[in-house]
């Protein structure tokens, strides 16, 4: 059978010099990755699809490609079929738009001379025919209520009472593919912020007749979607649409807005912690306050969602204590590095005593980035006092001994006066580094 479907194909290589060779080999490798995502994960292999089919670079499709990376070597693709592959995931949904989306992939695949794509062609085709054919009218009222339906104004169309049934129906059919797409977009959302306003296009509720609890979900999330694009806090919204999202029979929703939500609980606690870095004790307070709001309304939320979910709903676990941590600290054991670099000065060898201090307070200084600026300060402070007293020890110069602590010129603060002038004049001169 493969055989036969491999006769079926056209051969393409894409030669070495050509400058898309790159594109082609990523190409070649997603869609690989796509085929055996599709049972599995059928909205990262459309993910992956899509990114295929939106490269201009990649002209040739659905066929079988090779790949020449050096003389006589080359990556074979035997199954490079973008268009096939997305027309058939979109074929599973079944509805009207999916059904339109697929025949389009198909259609491209066979004009590509892809011949197995013209059974699957041919099946949408008629899977599309017998959901949108209708019976001829049978009077002037089903004309005009058609004529209502078909542009949309069902609320209008209610106006005809015997059709009230089949008017909340074909309300139903026509948000069922629009809130598929919704879900399908939200689930490939990876930075809210990227979303443009009209990637969530819904209908306005004003004509719609019951619709379901999914479509005002979907309102509700775009709102918060168009508050994070204007960087306002939409944390609240998401954490309620989370909630709201457990009780509906599609586990999609709730996954996909739950892991919106965190990447928004996420983000603003690691910006505030980003920001706390280099802010001193009373810029990082209210940073660590709004952290922890953030934290502690999250853990609220997951609480009530622990509660009301059904056993079988896979709730991701999420660890905002890690994200907290992320906040900088004051170094560990500073305090007693003073002492330290005193009693060094008094040992029997202070040389080698100091180098020592020197050595701990240099592993400190590695993670910097961990510690306060007050911390990072100290450390520095105290580097540049024990490198001073062992320099002159050993009968540096003051600027040898400045030069050699060039990183820490910006943090240092002003040595003890116990330690002497000549200590105070390689300080002066390394602030000249800064």
């Amino acid at each position: 059978m493969l055989a036969i479907l491999l006769a079926l194909q056209v051969d393409v290589t894409i030669q070495r010099t050509d400058p898309a060779k790159a594109d082609y080999l990523a190409a070649g490798r997603k869609c690989k990755e796509a085929q055996a995502l599709m049972e599995s994960d059928a909205a990262r292999a459309v993910e992956l699809l899509d990114a295929i089919l939106a490269n201009e670079k990649i002209v040739k499709r659905d066929c079988r490609l090779k790949v020449e990376e050096r003389p006589g070597d080359a990556s074979d693709f035997p199954e490079f079929f973008p268009h096939q592959f997305r027309g058939r995931l979109r074929l599973k949904r079944g509805n009207e738009k999916a059904l339109r989306d697929a025949l389009a992939d198909f259609e491209a695949s066979v004009k590509c001379g892809l011949k197995s794509s013209e059974a699957l062609r041919d099946d949408a085709r008629r899977r599309l025919d017998d959901l949108t054919k209708h019976d001829p009218p049978r009077d002037d009222a089903e004309r005009a209520w058609r004529d209502l339906i078909d542009k949309r104004r069902f609320k209008s169309a209610l106006a005809h009472a015997a059709y009230a049934g089949r008017t909340a129906q074909a309300c139903r059919d026509y948000l069922a593919p629009l809130l598929g797409d919704f879900l399908d977009k939200l689930e490939l959302v990876r930075s809210p912020r990227d979303t443009k306003p009209d990637t969530f296009d819904l209908p306005a509720p004003d004509e719609l007749v019951d619709p379901p609890v999914e479509y005002s979900l979907a309102l509700d999330v775009r709102g918060s979607l168009d508050l994070l694009r204007k960087d306002k806090d939409a944390l609240d919204g998401l954490l309620a649409q989370t909630l709201a999202a457990v009780a509906l029979k599609d586990d999609r929703w709730f996954l996909a807005v739950e892991r919106l939500a965190w990447e928004t609980a996420r983000s603003h606690i690691e910006s505030r912690a980003k920001d706390a870095r280099d802010a001193d004790a009373a810029g990082r307070a209210p940073l660590l306050a709004r952290a922890k709001d953030a934290e502690k309304r999250w853990a609220a939320n997951a609480a009530a969602v622990a509660k009301a979910a059904r056993k079988d709903l896979a709730v991701p676990k999420r660890d905002t204590a890690t994200l907290l941590a992320a906040f900088p600290s004051e170094a560990p054991g500073l305090p007693a590095f003073a002492a330290r670099i005193d009693d060094s000065v008094k040992a029997d060898n202070p040389e080698g005593a100091l180098k020592t201090v020197e050595e701990d307070l240099r592993s400190l200084w590695k993670d910097r980035a961990r510690w306060t600026i007050e911390s990072r300060a100290a450390i520095a402070t105290h580097v540049a006092v024990s490198v001073a007293l062992r320099g002159l020890l050993a009968e540096r110069t003051v600027d040898q001994i400045a030069g050699d602590l060039r990183e820490f010129a910006a943090w240092v603060g002003l040595p003890a006066e116990k330690y002497g002038k000549k200590v105070a004049a390689v300080f002066e001169t390394l602030r000249k580094f800064d």
